[in-house]
C-alpha cells in the first residue's frame, strides 16, 4: 500500500495519532483500510480452518482456531524448525553505519533483561538491541517465533492464528538458554504481572541472579500510529484493538500497572523506565532506574549509536535508507534471520524490518518528502566520496 492512496479518513487518524489526541477505537475500526485487513484475517482463518480439518477430520469454528490444533507430528516438526533457526539467532552486533546483525557472542552469566511495553512502543530499537550488544545476551522474542510458523504467520495477518504456538516454542527456547545460564533479554507486553513473575521465578530457579525490568513508555496514541504507520507503509497488521487491549479507559495502563508492582515488590535486582516519544534520531530518555549499576553506561552506549549516526532513534540505520518505487523502507534484518555457524553471515528473514518511530509532523506526506531529502543526502554523499576516491585514492582504500 502506497502512502499516497490511503483514505483521507486514515490520513486524518494518522495526523491525530501523531499530534497525541485522542482516537478511539471504533473510529480507526471504521477505516476502509482497516475493515479489509479485518476481513482478510478472517479469510485466513476460515482458509485454516479447513487445512486442520482435512488432516484431523475435526471440525473447529474459525473463532477458536489456531496452529496449536495442527497433529502432533506435524507440530513437533515445526517447533524443531524454528527452534534451530532461533539458535542462530545470537546477540546483536551494532556498528556505526551498518546493519545490526544478530551473530555476536553469546556471554554465560546468568543474567535477564525483561523489557515491556505497548506493542509498536519501539522496544526492540529502543533497548532490545542495546542490551543485547552491552551484556552479549540472546534475545528471546515471541514474535520472532511467529515470523517463522508460515505460511500462516502471513506478515503478521495471522498473528492471532499462530501466537499460542510461538509460545510453546518460546518457552521451548528460554528453558534451553535458562539451562546454559545464558544472558538473555525477552521483550514482551508486560500486561499480565503473574506472566512476568513467571518468567522471573523460572530464571531464579536456574540460578539467575541478576534480574531487571524495563519499561519502555509510549503514549497509547502515539504507538496506535505508529502500529497504523507501519501497516501502511510494509503492509505488516496487527489488529489495532491490541493497544486497548493493554491501555484504555476503563482499565488504564496495564503495564504502567505491571512495572510500578515489580518496582515496590523486591523480586527483581534493578528497573528503569524509557520515555520513547522522542523525536526521530533520539534516544529514548532514561525516566527512572534504580538498582542497574551498569545504566550509565548502558544511557551513554545507547545515545552514541544515535549520535555516531548508526541509528536515528527509531532503530534504523541514517546509511540503510533505501528506495522501493514510491515508498521508503529501511534494509535492516529482522531477528529471524538465519545465521550461519561456519560463516557468520546473514541469510534474510521476513523481508525487510520498517522503523517503528511515530511521525512527529502532523502531515503524512511531509514526513515522507523528509524521509526523501535523508535518501537524496545520502545520495550525494556517496557521489562526494567517489569523487574524493578519484583524486585521493590512498586515501581511501578499503582496509581488507
Amino acid at each position: 500500500m502506497r502512502i499516497e492512496d490511503i483514505s483521507e479518513d486514515m490520513k486524518d487518524v494518522l495526523a491525530m495519532c501523531e499530534s497525541n489526541q485522542p482516537v478511539s477505537l471504533s473510529e480507526i475500526s471504521k477505516l476502509p483500510e482497516i475493515a479489509n485487513a479485518e476481513e482478510r484475517l478472517t479469510m485466513y482463518a476460515e482458509k485454516l480452518v479447513e487445512r486442520i480439518e482435512a488432516l484431523t477430520g475435526i471440525k473447529y469454528k474459525k473463532e477458536n482456531i489456531d496452529t496449536t490444533k495442527y497433529p502432533p507430528e506435524i507440530l513437533v516438526e515445526r517447533r524443531e524448525a524454528a527452534l534451530k533457526k532461533l539458535e542462530n539467532m545470537r546477540s546483536a552486533v551494532i556498528e556505526p553505519g551498518k546493519e545490526t546483525v544478530y551473530n555476536g557472542i553469546v556471554e554465560r552469566g546468568g543474567h535477564l533483561d525483561i523489557v515491556i511495553g505497548l506493542p509498536a512502543s519501539g522496544k526492540s530499537s529502543a533497548i532490545v538491541d542495546t542490551l543485547s550488544q552491552f551484556y552479549k545476551a540472546r534475545i528471546i522474542d515471541n514474535d520472532e517465533a511467529k515470523k517463522l510458523l508460515s505460511p500462516e504467520f502471513n506478515n503478521g495477518y495471522g498473528a492471532n492464528l499462530v501466537h499460542k504456538e510461538s509460545q510453546l516454542i518460546s518457552e521451548k527456547q528460554m528453558q534451553k538458554c535458562f539451562s546454559r545460564q545464558e544472558n538473555v533479554v525477552i521483550p514482551k507486553v508486560g500486561s499480565e504481572y503473574d506472566s512476568i513473575h513467571s518468567i522471573i521465578e523460572t530464571a531464579k530457579e536456574y540460578g539467575y541472579k541478576e534480574i531487571n525490568i524495563h519499561y519502555v513508555d509510549l503514549p497509547r496514541e502515539k504507538a496506535m500510529g505508529r502500529l497504523l504507520r507501519r501497516f501502511i507503509t510494509d503492509d505488516r497488521y496487527l489488529p489495532p484493538s491490541l493497544i486497548d487491549k493493554y491501555c484504555n479507559s476503563i482499565d488504564g495502563n496495564k503495564i504502567q500497572k505491571t512495572y510500578d508492582k515489580f518496582k515496590s515488590g523486591g523480586e527483581i535486582n534493578g528497573y528503569a523506565k524509557w520515555n520513547n516519544d522522542v523525536q526521530r534520531g533520539e534516544s529514548p530518555v532514561l525516566e527512572e532506574s534504580k538498582g542497574i549499576s551498569e545504566i550509565s553506561r548502558i544511557e551513554t552506549e545507547r545515545s552514541r549509536l544515535v549520535c555516531r549516526g548508526s541509528d536515528r532513534g527509531d532503530g534504523t540505520n541514517t546509511n540503510q535508507v533505501i528506495q522501493e518505487g514510491n515508498r521508503e523502507t529501511t534494509n535492516r534484518p529482522g531477528r529471524n534471520e538465519a545465521v550461519s555457524t561456519d560463516s557468520g553471515r546473514t541469510g534474510r528473514g521476513e523481508g525487510t524490518r520498517i522503523s517503528e518511530s511515530g511521525m512527529k509532523k502532523p502531515s503524512v506526506i511531509s514526513a515522507l518528502r523528509a524521509k526523501q531529502k535523508i535518501v537524496e543526502q545520502n545520495k550525494a554523499d556517496r557521489a562526494d566520496q567517489e569523487v574524493l576516491k578519484t583524486h585521493q585514492p590512498k586515501a581511501n582504500e578499503v582496509e581488507k
